[in-house]
C-alpha cells in the first residue's frame, strides 16, 4: 500500500513539472511574438517597436520569475515530503515495498 502511494506520488509530482514546463514555454511565446512584432515595426513605426520590445523584456523578466517561484516550490514539496516519508519509515525503506 505504502509503494502504491510512493508510485502515485511520482506520476503527481511529474506532472506537476510537466505543468511548469509548458507554462514556461507558453509565456516564450508571448515573448517572442513581441520580439517578431517588434522586428516588424522597427522601421515603420520606431515607438510601436519600442513598446513590443519593452513588453518582451517585461514577459521574459516574469517569465523568469514565476518559473523560479514554481521550481522552488515544486523542490520544497518534494523534500517536505522525503522528510516525512524517512521520519515516519525510519532506518528501513524496505517496508515501501
Amino acid at each position: 500500500m505504502l509503494g502504491f502511494l510512493v508510485v502515485l506520488l511520482f506520476f503527481v509530482w511529474g506532472y506537476k513539472l510537466i505543468k511548469i514546463i509548458y507554462s514556461t514555454k507558453s509565456i516564450m511565446g508571448f515573448t517572442k511574438e513581441f520580439q517578431g512584432l517588434s522586428r516588424r515595426y522597427k522601421y515603420s513605426n520606431e515607438r510601436k517597436s519600442e513598446k513590443y520590445l519593452i513588453e518582451a523584456e517585461s514577459y521574459s523578466i516574469m517569465n523568469k520569475k514565476i518559473t523560479i517561484s514554481s521550481l522552488l516550490w515544486f523542490f520544497s514539496e518534494i523534500g517536505g515530503m522525503v522528510v516525512i516519508y524517512y521520519y515516519f519509515v525510519g532506518k528501513n525503506p524496505l517496508i515501501l515495498f
